[in-house]
């Protein structure tokens, strides 16, 4: 099942509220809301959303906002940015209310909700915004760009803000917000569209010989068959960050190289004039460095011979300090360092 979606929702039309109304997503009478990411509208007045990254966003100019959400599982973090300071919420409520700001000055606000979880947290589904009486609707700063990315546990933010390599991974640790991808993309002043899971592969998962990016990348929400729909955005580039897994395992190169050139066929289906690039990497300094490097390079030459528009990357192999061997906010920001300048070149940008 398909259903037509929307990038970025704004809903049209300034109002002020009253008596501490609550501001559904999409009911046009009521004000602006701006959704980044792929959400699921089947309910379209409760869109649900699982992945990493996903943001929520609305400008208004009061002293209050609070947000009514429900999570399924009552287990997501998520970042929550007023006016460019942040802070973390845990959606464990079972009323669904949270007070994100009281006793505002009474000008002009930015919030915004982030994702910091990736999907197997569960579905997490917004109710709306509440703001104070007499606070009036303004539109939302949507960026001009955006970069997709697609990934494994590395863009998902597995472990990055851990203690240390022995703590054990835990969903208050993850943090999307901070990771390579998110950090590139606020560098280049790109809006943020992420599709990651953690133990996903080209070929074969983590443990799971059918937990691959071709049955999971169109996918919008846990539990539902709903789809995504590719028509109704572009985005500026796509950046996939896949393979570790696969390397880890143990992959034959033939059917890796088979299988990465599938899927960046689908992506040119998907997106017919946008760049592409693939990334080696992130890698330890382990013996699997050189092995992932020559089965990137070596899909991206083959689709090369019949696209002009996908590139290879690779990043510096380094020691992770985060558990299983994945990186720490730190070495987050060390990646963007290498790929923001690679694509700042790339693109013109």
């Amino acid at each position: 099942m398909k259903i037509s979606l929307i990038f970025i929702i704004v809903i049209t039309l300034c109002i002020f509220c009253e008596n501490n109304e609550i501001i559904n997503p999409v009911e046009e009478e009521k004000g602006y809301v701006a959704f980044i990411g792929r959400f699921d509208f089947s309910d379209i007045n409760q869109p649900v959303f699982m992945h990493s990254g996903n943001a929520i966003r609305a400008r208004f100019s009061g002293t209050s906002v609070t947000l009514k959400l429900e999570d399924e599982k009552l287990t997501n973090f998520f970042n929550v940015i007023i006016d460019n300071k942040q802070f973390v919420i845990r959606a464990n409520r079972s009323d669904n209310t949270y007070v994100l700001a009281e006793n505002l000055k009474n000008t002009v606000h930015t919030v915004e909700i982030f994702r910091r979880t990736e999907w197997h947290g569960g579905n997490s589904t917004f109710l709306g915004f509440e703001f104070n009486e007499g606070a009036k609707l303004l539109a939302p700063v949507i960026k001009d760009k955006k970069i997709e990315f697609i990934g494994d546990s590395y863009l998902c933010g597995f472990c990055n803000e851990i203690s240390g390599p022995d703590e054990e991974f835990s969903y208050e640790t993850e943090n999307a917000y901070m990771t390579f991808g998110a950090i590139s993309s606020r560098a280049l002043n790109s809006e943020y569209i992420s599709i990651c899971y953690s133990g996903i592969g080209i070929v074969i998962g983590h443990n799971d010989s059918t937990f691959i990016i071709s049955n999971y990348y169109d996918l919008l929400s846990n539990h539902s068959p709903v789809t995504w729909d590719y028509t109704h955005y572009q985005p500026n580039l796509v950046v996939i960050a896949m393979g570790s897994n696969d390397v880890s395992v143990g992959v034959d190169s033939l059917k890796f190289v088979d299988s990465y050139v599938n899927f960046l066929g689908r992506i040119r289906n998907n997106y017919s004039n946008v760049p592409i690039v693939c990334l080696a990497g992130p890698y330890s300094l382990n013996q699997n460095w050189r092995t992932f490097r020559n089965y990137v390079k070596a899909s991206v030459e083959v689709f090369a011979k019949t696209d002009d528009k996908v590139y290879y990357f690779h990043f510096t192999p380094v020691i992770f300090d985060g558990c299983e061997d994945h990186p720490v906010v730190v070495e987050h920001q060390q990646l963007a360092n290498e790929l923001v300048p690679f694509i700042k070149q790339l693109m013109n940008w």
